[in-house]
């Protein structure tokens, strides 16, 4: 790292947490300034949208294809939040995030529930619950969305943002990289984009994951520190919208990518640097999480601080819990995960993919090189989702319709091998 001073760059990390809380907290508290009534307007008008991807969801779910699932089950614990009609405590509202309680006296029908809720306005400590552990700040977009139009409205703005994003950063990656955009290309499309668009729950890791690649591709000349705030950016981001889905995705393939454009012949020192950039991510996501139980826990009448350690030690198998009766341990959360990345479209991207790099490893056979820095550090990516799937088990077996994208972690890092051995990338990497 340059010369810079450890402790001044902590305190600066220290300020962007602070400061992106405080700023995160405004917004929160503003949008529940708004009429709620609007809101549930659009959200009756949303029902044959909602309901079409809650029979999508419960036909794969029955069929066992978790891969195609849209999570519209968390969707609508979201649409609650928005609806939920303002209390005369805009303040508190934004930090407890009220919502109705989706297994009310609805097991089975929670769109039928939501929009009961809806159309009668009939929230009671009896079928409400609070989430205050959690940012959502997804909620600064929704409820002003929702205040402007339906659901179906929303995702066709989402679609375009989304898919703006995701193609200015390949064509920053082909720009700067080259022939390794084509391996997030194929992490991408084993990803399901055109699922995430249309789940804001799988939405939010996206989101920060691009705005990430954006911000390392956008300049050659970033010194060391300030890509240090980027990581702790990223997980601001991922903390504030993010519903613990697939947040790994959003680090590791950033720090592959940071890799490619800066390495240098040390190996030990691009280690290091990569690990003080993911301790960055961390400092960013854990002190935006802190932030949020603290802010919550100091002015409303909850404990949030307990509640949320709880929920850390259990979700990482610290402690357990009746209630997880499908949660079977590490092998079924490996299992249930591998088994869910391996659905039927992405056996046909990845059969596709290897048929393509065989050919042109074949045809390349005798000038092939081998970077072994960039093969370790490849590996390392390899094998680093399995053991976020291990560490957080209960999380991973529980919901691998969510977290079987971390998976995608391993497409980037193999194809991005592969890549590396072909003459073209060797020529790019002596430019």
């Amino acid at each position: 790292m340059e010369k810079t001073n450890p402790t001044k760059i902590i305190c600066k990390m220290l300020v962007m947490v602070v400061g992106a809380s405080l700023l995160g907290l405004l917004l929160m508290w503003l949008v529940y300034l708004l009429p709620v009534e609007p809101m549930a307007e659009h959200m009756l008008d949303s029902y044959e949208t909602i309901r079409k991807q809650d029979t999508w969801d419960d036909d794969y779910l029955a069929a066992l294809e978790w891969a195609e699932i849209l999570d519209t089950g968390t969707n609508i614990i979201m649409f609650h939040e928005v609806i939920y009609p303002n209390t005369g405590n805009a303040f508190e509202d934004s930090l407890l995030a009220p919502g109705g309680d989706v297994w009310f006296d609805m097991i089975g029908d929670w769109t039928a529930g939501l929009m009961d809720f809806a159309e009668e306005r009939d929230y009671t400590e009896d079928n409400s619950i609070t989430y205050a552990r959690y940012w959502h700040g997804y909620l600064i977009f929704l409820k002003p969305l929702f205040f402007l139009m339906d659901l179906e409205g929303i995702y066709i703005v989402n679609t375009i943002v989304l898919s703006a994003l995701g193609l200015a950063v390949l064509y920053l990656m082909y720009k700067r990289l080259g022939v390794y955009s084509i391996a997030y290309l194929f992490a991408l499309f084993t990803m399901h984009p055109e699922n995430i668009v249309v789940s804001f729950q799988l939405s939010s890791i996206f989101y920060a994951l691009n705005i990430t690649l954006l911000l390392l591709l956008l300049k050659k000349d970033w010194t060391k520190e300030q890509i240090l705030y980027i990581f702790v950016l990223d997980g601001i981001l991922v903390a504030f919208f993010d519903f613990l889905t697939y947040p790994y995705v959003a680090v590791a393939i950033p720090l592959l990518v940071y890799y490619l454009l800066h390495k240098q012949e040390d190996m030990k020192q691009d280690f290091l640097t990569m690990l003080i950039q993911g301790v960055s991510f961390v400092f960013g996501y854990a002190g935006m999480w802190a932030m949020k139980w603290i802010y919550a826990t100091l002015f409303t009448r909850e404990n949030v601080i307990a509640d949320a350690i709880n929920s850390v030690l259990h979700r990482t198998g610290v402690t357990d819990s009746n209630a997880d009766v499908m949660s079977s341990g590490v092998g079924e959360s490996l299992y249930r995960n591998i088994y869910t990345f391996f659905d039927d479209g992405n056996i046909i991207v990845l059969v596709a993919a290897v048929v393509v790099a065989g050919v042109i490893l074949w045809i390349n056979r005798k000038r092939l090189i081998v970077n072994k820095d960039l093969s370790m550090f490849c590996g390392l990516m390899v094998l680093s989702p399995f053991a976020w799937l291990i560490a957080l088990s209960n999380h991973c077996s529980l919901h691998p319709h969510l977290e079987w994208r971390t998976l995608c972690i391993v497409v980037f890092a193999l194809a991005v091998f592969v890549i590396s051995m072909l003459p073209m990338a060797k020529q790019l990497e002596e430019k």
